[in-house]
């Protein structure tokens, strides 16, 4: 079985199956199955191992640093096994180590003085503000590009009309549905500004690429809209209301919600994670070259 795990690892998960596996073990499918079962029992298995022996961060004595320490662990090994988050989001059952290291986290996070009622009130808020990242950034990106053609003024007019839907949206929400409707608000005011910035830049800068734009808005919405399902089936199945429970609960939550969102980009062939990881790559090249 170690042999199998280490095949899977070293070929990358995105490139393992039971033909290629088999070949660089230099075996057939027969043995393979002896062992393994099926092709998700592989990647179980592959994926334990991975987890358990990864160099997960020393849990420091600040929040904020050991989220962000946990944050850059995860984004670290997404990067470096290619088609991890794919084999995660779609393989049965989470890697009993993935478990440990979430409760693990979960405690020590409840021992820093989170809350229950901060744990509630942060994924009902990141719930809401996570609907609205894809309408931001294309937000932002479109702003920009109305500044590099020296034009001020439509920025501004967007601006403001931006502004006027997400108070009254936070109006009508806030009361209705508290921090959740907050963040509700926000999204909605963002993917409609951003979806008219985009159609304003159309006419005022002939040739600008709208429909492939428009493309991975869709997939990005997409990838959004199945995260969010699968938060919420997980909110419902793991952790509690109160205590360490709504800590685990918020750190599962947190976990798949990444783990999805990349895992159905990854599904879509969305272009823009390729460019994501070489930028990361050239980046850490540079830093190690330094």
């Amino acid at each position: 079985m170690d042999l199998i795990t280490a095949a899977v690892i070293e070929l990358g998960f995105e490139n393992a199956s039971l033909t290629n596996v088999a070949q660089h073990l230099g075996a057939g499918h027969g043995a393979l199955y002896r062992y393994i079962g099926d092709r998700d029992g592989m990647m179980r298995e592959a994926l334990e191992r991975l987890t358990a022996s990864y160099p997960w961060p020393e849990l420091a004595d600040d929040r904020r640093e050991v989220l962000w320490n946990e944050s850059k662990a995860w984004w670290a090994l997404c990067t470096e096994y290619p088609g991890f988050v794919g084999a995660l989001a779609s393989t049965p059952g989470l890697p009993a180590a993935m478990s440990r290291r979430t409760l693990l986290l979960a405690k020590h996070l409840n021992e820093l003085g989170v809350s229950a009622a901060d744990a509630l009130a942060t994924s009902r808020a990141l719930g809401g503000f996570a609907l609205g990242l894809v309408g931001f950034s294309v937000y932002l990106f479109v702003l920009r590009v109305f500044y590099a053609h020296h034009d001020a003024r439509t920025p501004f007019v967007i601006n403001l009309v931006e502004n006027a839907i997400n108070i009254a949206l936070a109006l009508v929400l806030v009361d209705r549905f508290g921090l959740l409707g907050l963040g509700v608000s926000f999204a909605a005011a963002y993917l409609l500004s951003a979806l008219w910035a985009m159609q304003v830049l159309s006419y005022k800068v002939p040739g600008f690429p709208l429909r492939p734009l428009l493309g991975a808005l869709y997939r990005f919405v997409l990838a959004s809209a199945v995260m969010a399902e699968g938060v919420w089936v997980v909110a419902r199945t793991v952790g509690a209301n109160s205590g360490a429970g709504a800590v685990l609960r918020l750190a599962a939550g947190t976990v798949t919600g990444v783990a999805v969102y990349i895992g159905v980009l990854a599904v879509l062939r969305a272009p823009e994670l390729d460019e994501l990881r070489h930028r990361f790559s050239r980046t850490q090249g540079t830093g190690e070259a330094q």
